[in-house]
């Protein structure tokens, strides 16, 4: 840091936040449904899809993935944060 005001290369740092994991509580302390949620909605997901093509999207498929939705998983998401940026 010191070498940083001597050269002239001292940049503030900015204050960056990444959030990964679960995004909505719970509600439990529960172990078992801790690890297995996601599987249960996954299940669900294949469950309700309309076609085979739509069911084997949900297992092999990027998460955020959806049949009917908008897409939500993290590459098209990044992508499109690039291009606002760079708009």
């Amino acid at each position: 840091m010191i070498w940083d005001h001597l050269f002239g290369t001292y940049k503030v740092e900015e204050k960056k936040t990444t959030e990964y994991g679960i995004y909505h509580n719970i509600h439990t302390y529960n172990v078992f449904h801790i690890v297995f949620d996601e599987f249960g909605k996954m299940i669900k997901d294949v469950r309700n899809a309309p076609s085979w093509k739509a069911k084997l999207g949900y297992i092999f498929n990027a998460p955020g993935w959806h049949h009917h939705d908008k897409d939500e998983r993290i590459s098209t998401l990044k992508r499109e944060l690039k291009e606002k940026m760079n708009n």
